[in-house]
């Protein structure tokens, strides 16, 4: 009676170990499956428009700003000395409009690359200032 439960745990250890292996086995398409959606996500996004943001008209105005900086030194003699330096400051002011609506229709598509299929959207508006 011993010989016929040691075989069939003997039995079952060999079952879980060959299921595990199965199991690991399956694991690792799903994981390989998966980075293959992502890059196929990545190639159907790089052959259209990729990810854009909508954000208006912007008016952008550069400027210089001249500007006279003060500054104090001293001399071998201890005597301090103040210098003005004429200076400039260039930059780029950016304005946007106070209110902006966006109508238009929203439409969405899938693209597919073999197995893969990636959801792609679409946008027909209209922006008024």
């Amino acid at each position: 009676m011993n010989k016929s439960f040691l075989f069939k745990i003997i039995g079952m250890l060999v079952l879980i170990t060959l299921m595990s292996i199965a199991v690991s086995y399956v694991n690792g398409i799903i994981l390989e499956r998966q980075r293959n959606q992502n890059h196929v996500k990545a190639d159907i996004a790089k052959s259209s428009a990729r990810a854009q943001t909508i954000i208006g008209p912007v008016l952008a105005v550069p400027y210089v700003e001249d500007y006279i900086e003060h500054i104090e030194e001293f001399t071998a003699k201890g005597i301090k000395v103040e210098k003005q330096i004429a200076r400039q400051y260039k930059s780029t002011a950016y304005f946007l409009p106070e209110d902006l609506k966006l109508t238009g229709a929203f439409s969405n598509e899938y693209r597919s690359l073999g197995i893969y299929k990636a959801l792609m959207y679409q946008l027909g508006g209209k922006i008024n200032v």
